[in-house]
């Protein structure tokens, strides 16, 4: 069985390509491992490979970069229905993420642009509670530009932020060995 770790809430965004190994390889078991540091999972042996969200592997992984993902503003057209145009993003309020991420990109990000007394209706932790938060119309936040920009509920407010791109990588441990079937993984990813 492959143990794939994921950020929290992304890795189902990849199941179509997860998918696909199995057509390839009908005999492959993979588990799903939602991880708020699939590093960390891949290094205590939680899993096997890590899709991880960074500008470089971290120590003790070795890692395949597969793209950058990008980010921008989104609300929801429900929701900038009921806004006065045009929008002033620091009239609107403004989903936050967690305070488990204290230092990520993001959070850094609001900090600086973004006033504390701004009213936030919600802090979340997860990409999938994010997307289906700024959908549901509670306000408006910075989502991955290759998911949002697809889905018809969803209106970008802002250009790509580059300040919070990130680097998708495919991580192993430095002591795993390379095979056909992580190579397979590379592939579809």
């Amino acid at each position: 069985k492959l143990r794939i770790a994921a950020p929290l809430g992304l890795g189902p965004e990849f199941m179509p390509e997860l998918a696909s190994l199995n057509q390839q390889y009908p005999e492959l078991e993979w588990e799903l491992l939602n991880s708020l540091d699939p590093a960390q999972s891949l290094r205590e042996r939680q899993a096997d490979i890590a899709l991880y969200l960074g500008d470089q592997p971290p120590i003790g992984t070795r890692g395949k970069h597969l793209g950058d993902l990008h980010r921008a503003v989104y609300g929801s057209r429900r929701y900038l229905s009921t806004q006065r145009k045009p929008y002033q993003l620091n009239q609107l309020a403004w989903l936050r993420w967690g305070s488990d991420m204290p230092a990520s990109k993001i959070n850094r990000w609001l900090n600086q642009h973004i006033s504390e007394e701004q009213h936030c209706p919600a802090r979340l932790n997860s990409w999938q509670a994010m997307k289906e938060a700024v959908i549901s119309g509670l306000g408006i936040a910075h989502l991955w530009v290759f998911l949002a920009d697809q889905h018809p509920d969803l209106q970008r407010l802002s250009p790509i932020e580059t300040s919070l791109t990130m680097g998708l990588w495919l991580l192993q441990r430095s002591d795993l060995a390379r095979s056909v079937k992580l190579d397979a993984v590379e592939q579809r990813l």
